[in-house]
């Protein structure tokens, strides 16, 4: 059971990689490689399916930390952190697209703003967790 303790480190861990992959290599590589126009329809579709796959990922970090009761308050925290920030980008992607779509370019920064810093906060929080 010892090891199941740690399981919550490693969805941490595959959380991290995601978030580093899509921002550091796949989203870059689109807009360096793909036409403008087709760039937005791919990434509409990423990004959403990122969203649910890290709020899938803290949920069963939570459901680990609750049935196998894990000590440390941090992943509880980070978990909790995770799936609420990430929720709420997955939530305000239709308004970012509409915004975009409508030219409402005031709304749609405001928007993929707090998207993006969210999605920061969660990359900080599930690397800090661990050191404490």
């Amino acid at each position: 059971m010892q090891t199941l303790n740690h399981v919550p480190v490693l969805l941490s861990g595959i959380i991290i990689g995601m978030i580093m992959m899509q921002v550091s290599i796949v989203a870059p590589t689109i807009f360096r490689l793909v036409d403008m126009k087709d760039t937005g329809p791919f990434l509409r579709s990423v990004f959403p399916k990122l969203f649910l796959t890290v709020i899938t990922l803290s949920i069963i970090s939570l459901l680990f930390i609750y049935f196998y009761g894990v000590n440390n308050k941090a992943p509880l925290i980070a978990s909790l952190i995770t799936a609420v920030a990430m929720t709420t980008c997955y939530v305000i992607v239709p308004a970012t697209n509409a915004a975009k779509d409508s030219g409402d370019e005031s709304l749609f920064k405001k928007l993929h703003s707090t998207s993006v810093l969210l999605t920061v906060i969660v990359l900080i929080v599930n690397l800090g967790w661990c050191f404490f």
